[in-house]
């Protein structure tokens, strides 16, 4: 049972955070392939005889890489690994009225002016005394 547990756990993550983990992929295979590509374009202008051309190219593998770094730390970042944040579900509650806001005010005014305030059970201890008296 615990088997089948683990998997819809690991199950639910996939498929809740699979654009993320699409990103952290294509981030990777960016920065791979970058490498990759510079040293062919890198070698080809070797036996061209264009070496001042090899500048424009490290320029732009690393221009890559830090893209691909960017988006791997924003993939990551974005992962859901609790319960604490829900994605595009939560609706933002809406203000209360204002003959609402006015109910309340009048409630609260009777608090205001107040010197002690008592709870119930202050208030039931002293009828009891009064009554023992």
């Amino acid at each position: 049972m615990y088997h089948y547990l683990k998997w819809a756990a690991l199950s639910l993550f996939f498929r809740s955070n699979l654009r993320y983990i699409i990103l952290i992929v294509v981030a990777l295979v960016l920065i791979y392939f970058s490498d990759a590509v510079y040293r062919d374009l890198a070698d080809y202008q070797r036996a061209v005889g264009h070496p001042e051309h090899i500048l424009y190219l490290l320029a732009g593998k690393w221009f890559v890489i830090l893209l691909g770094v960017v988006l791997l730390l924003f993939g990551i970042s974005r992962l859901g690994f609790g319960g604490a944040r829900k994605k595009g579900n939560k609706k933002e509650k809406a203000a209360p009225p204002p003959e609402k806001i006015e109910a309340i005010d009048r409630r609260l005014e009777r608090f205001k002016g107040a010197e002690k305030l008592r709870s119930r059970s202050e208030i039931i201890l002293d009828k009891r005394k009064k009554k023992s008296r």
